[in-house]
This record gives structure tokens, C-alpha cells and sequence, in this order.
């Protein structure tokens, strides 16, 4: 069967959807041959001028593993909006289009043939409006907002039809209200729309009503294709000759997610850690929130990290640095002994600066991780002083993460209070710098006498106020780090 999707009007600015998610939708149900994406011209637009978006077909063609596809349009942001999809039902639907394209079902993008399609599916908005300017005060009624979605045999018949229409009511009293800049203020008629106690009207979603009505495959199973992904980027990963516009690498999404909202199963910690050592992976921004319902097994990628990491490019590897934030999320006690690995990085003065997480799990060697985080510091407010040093925001992540493991310690890091008061009096740590309350705090927490701190610059406390707060918050975060 041949099948035809209509949009909705498109205005001038805004750009095409390649292949929709009600496209792909249709696609990826049995017995869709093809689908043919139009849009409703606008009726405002002058009809002499050219339509700004040409039909497109698309086709699934079975092709080898790996072949670059076309990629439907994220249906948890544009196809919820459009058409009703919610959070639920959307995403385990993208991960299967995800993960039969990984496997093969590539879709492709035609030439329109202009041939009529067996089924037309429309979804269309448009307003009717009374007035002729709405920019001036009127009485008339308000806009009429209409949707609707249409289903069409070939012979242009309809077989299926929803309309919703709404408009805003009006109150029966006017009011007098005032309007305008203090400069031209003045009063003027107003008719107060009746809302109060009048329901919302509820949406009609396209989805929903092809859902009720149709065979359109609009839903999937919520954990399938996330399960199955896994044996499929396993695959993936044991192939270096697929790169990295390889189809199978959206699978990583789905997998991260399933581990983040079911837990992990068996092989889950090996498959992230050769995930992380996989140079052709680029992406962590999600891994965090995976990483840390690994639990124990969440060590394996304890090597792979850091080992990553050495062998980056700095600075060009950029997206390394959000690789180094996730030994942050590794069990407890993981960096109590350290590596040789993570003694070579944690010694090279330009790559530790993405080992931002690296740096705050120091805490784990108690006082021994001292000297090091006193020469992050060293190394740190220099280049956070020059501001205009490319590497300053690694160095203000590392510096944060210093911080945090000489406050984690307290007062078994009692003997970095002498160096770093040191650094402060040497200008290394410059004043303003020294006199915000973060470096204060942290001053406290090694052991310096709270009544002895100054006011931070510009702090409009008093110094009993400023000193009462600090131990409020001393006492606070050893209450929440027992």
C-alpha cells in the first residue's frame, strides 16, 4: 500500500522535517510500501509564489547492516508537540525505528512520482477569524482555532474525520481598565474573557485518533527494543571497521536509559566500560545517570576511563572532559589505592584537567591525596586569574573538585590549611579568590578558627552574622557526609 501524510500549514520560517514521526510511523507498519510527506499550503500565502517545502517520499529498502538511513525526527520532542504522542508511548516506539534501521531497514528518501496514494492521512490547524484587524479593540467574537485529522481512501473519499474547534469566551459585563507606559497611560473599554470556571478544552491528538481507528503501528513494546539492543551494540563495538555514522550507535541511547529506569542485567558494567574505550563513541552526557545503578559492578569502567583519557588529544578531545566527571558516580572506596594509570594522569599537568571526577574521588585516600589537591589548587587559580585562558572552565572544574575532596576530608586533610593559606599570602590563590566564601568555607573545614575568617568582599553581613552562618553550614554538611 501507498500512503501519504499531509502536515499541517507551515509557515515561512520554519524549516521541513526530513522523515516525521508520523512518516515513520507509517513506515515501520506492515503493509506500507510508501509514504509521501506534503504539506497544506498556507492559505494566507499568495498562491502565485512557489511552495516553500517540496513533497518527499520515503521508503524502507532492506540494506546491510550499517547502511547510513535516514533518521525519523525525535518523536519525544516535535512528534509529542504535533501530534499527541506522550513521553511514554514515544520513546520506546523511537527506539525500535532505532534499532530495526541498526539492523538493516534502512529509509530512504525518493523523488515523488506523483502517484495518488491508496490512504491519505491529514492533520491540519488553522484559524477563522471574524475581524479584520485584531490589533485594534473589537467586540467580535475571538478566533476560532480548528484541528483537524482526516483519513482518505484513493478515490479521495473520506473514511475518518475529527474536528475540534475552540474559541475564547467573552464575559457579558465591559470594564474599564487602564493601559499603556507611564508616559502615555490611559483608560479604555476592555471585555473580560470568561474563564473562571469554564474547562480547558481537551486536545485532539492525531495519535489518538489513529490509534483508536487504525492498524498504524504507534506503539511498542517498552523495554523490547532496549533489551535487544544491547547483543546488537556488542556486535557493534567488536567491529573497529563500522564508523562512527554507523545506524547501530543510536542503540547507545536506549540501552543508558533502560539501564538508568529498570537497573542494570547481567553484562550491562562490561558493555558500558567497552562502550568508554570505544574511541568512536563521543557522546557521554547521558552515561552518568547508568553509571550509577551499576552499583559494585560500576568499577569496571574504572581503567577504561582513565585510560580514555590519557590517550585524548588535549584540548582538542573536548568531549572528554564530560567523560572525566563520571568517576564521580563509581561505588564508594573505588580510588582508595591508586593506579599506575591514574597516577600518570593525575601527574600530567594539561589532562587532568578533564579528570574532574578523578580529582574529587581523591577523598577516598584520606590524607594521603593531600598533596595532589593542593597542587591542582596551585595549577587551578593561575589560569582562572588570567580569564581569558581557553582552558579556564576545565580549570574552575577542577578546581571545584579540589575543594570538594579537602572538604570531604576535613579535618583529616588538617595539613593542607598551612599550604593553602600560603598560596592566598603568595598571591597564587589571588585575593578575590581568596575572600569568596567558597575558600573560606574550605578554610574552616581544615580547621581554621571560624571567628578568625573576614567578611567575603562585598558581604553585607556583620562579622557575628557571617561567623554564625558559617557554623550553621560547617555543622550541616558533617551532618550530611557522616
Amino acid at each position: 500500500a501507498r500512503a501519504r501524510a499531509a502536515g499541517r500549514p507551515l509557515g515561512d520560517d520554519e524549516a521541513p522535517r526530513g522523515c516525521d514521526p508520523l512518516v515513520a510511523a507509517a513506515l515501520f507498519t506492515a503493509g506500507v510500501d510508501e509514504v509521501v510527506r506534503l504539506h497544506v499550503p498556507d492559505p494566507r500565502r499568495d498562491p502565485r509564489e512557489r511552495a516553500p517545502h517540496a513533497p518527499a517520499a520515503y521508503r524502507v529498502a532492506r540494506r546491510p547492516a550499517g547502511a547510513p538511513s535516514v533518521v525519523p525526527a525525535d518523536v519525544a520532542t516535535w512528534g509529542a508537540s504535533r501530534t499527541g504522542w506522550d513521553g511514554r508511548a514515544a520513546t520506546p516506539l523511537a527506539d525500535e525505528w532505532r534499532l530495526r534501521i541498526a539492523r538493516g531497514e534502512r529509509v530512504e528518501e525518493l523523488a515523488w512520482d506523483g502517484v495518488p496514494a491508496d490512504l491519505t492521512v491529514s492533520v491540519r490547524e488553522w484559524h477563522e477569524d471574524s475581524a479584520t484587524r485584531r490589533t485594534r479593540w473589537t467586540l467580535a467574537p475571538g478566533p476560532i482555532t480548528v484541528r483537524r485529522v482526516e483519513v482518505r481512501g484513493r478515490d479521495g473519499a473520506v473514511l475518518l474525520r475529527r474536528t475540534a474547534a475552540h474559541a475564547a469566551l467573552r464575559g457579558r459585563l465591559l470594564s474599564v481598565a487602564g493601559t499603556g507606559s507611564v508616559e502615555s497611560f490611559h483608560f479604555g473599554w476592555a471585555a473580560a474573557p470568561a474563564t473562571r470556571g469554564v474547562p480547558r478544552p481537551e486536545e485532539l491528538k492525531a495519535v489518538d485518533v489513529l490509534r483508536e481507528w487504525t492498524t498504524l503501528r504507534l506503539d511498542a513494546d517498552p523495554r523490547a527494543a532496549a533489551l535487544e539492543a544491547r547483543a546488537d551494540l556488542a556486535r557493534l563495538l567488536a567491529e573497529p571497521a563500522r564508523g562512527t555514522e554507523d545506524p547501530a550507535f543510536a542503540l547507545i541511547l536506549p540501552v543508558l536509559h533502560d539501564v538508568e529506569a529498570h537497573g542494570p542485567v547481567a553484562g550491562d558494567a562490561a558493555l558500558l566500560a567497552t562502550l568508554v574505550a570505544d574511541r568512536r563513541v563521543r557522546d557521554f552526557e547521558s552515561f552518568w545517570s547508568a553509571v550509577r545503578k551499576l552499583g559494585p559492578d560500576g568499577a569496571a569502567l574504572r581503567d577504561p576511563i582513565v585510560r580514555r583519557l590519557l590517550a585524548g588529544r588535549f584540548p582538542q578531545d573536548a568531549h572528554l572532559a564530560t567523560l572525566g566527571d563520571l568517576p564521580r558516580h563509581l561505588p564508594e572506596g573505588t580510588f582508595a589505592e591508586p593506579t599506575p594509570w591514574e597516577r600518570q594522569l593525575l601527574a600530567d599537568p594539561e589532562r587532568r584537567l578533564w579528570a574532574r571526577g578523578l580529582i574529587a574521588r581523591q577523598s577516598d585516600r584520606g590524607a594521603a591525596a593531600v598533596p595532589l589537591l593542593v597542587d591542582v589548587l596551585a595549577q587551578a587559580y593561575p589560569i582562572l586569574d588570567a580569564r581569558k585562558d581557553p582552558r579556564e572552565h576545565l580549570a574552575r572544574n577542577a578546581a571545584e573538585a579540589a575543594r570538594d575532596a579537602l572538604a570531604r576530608l576535613g579535618p583529616d586533610a588538617a595539613d593542607a590549611l598551612p599550604a593553602l593559606e600560603r598560596l592566598a599570602a603568595d598571591g597564587v590563590v589571588p585575593e578575590r579568590f581568596a575572600r569568596a566564601e567558597q575558600w573560606q568555607f574550605l578554610l574552616a573545614r581544615l580547621g581554621k578558627p571560624v571567628e578568625s575568617l573576614p567578611v567575603p568582599a562585598g558581604g553585607r553581613d556583620s562579622p557575628e552574622r557571617y561567623h554564625a552562618r558559617v557554623r550553621r553550614e560547617l555543622a550541616r554538611y558533617a551532618r550530611s557526609n557522616r
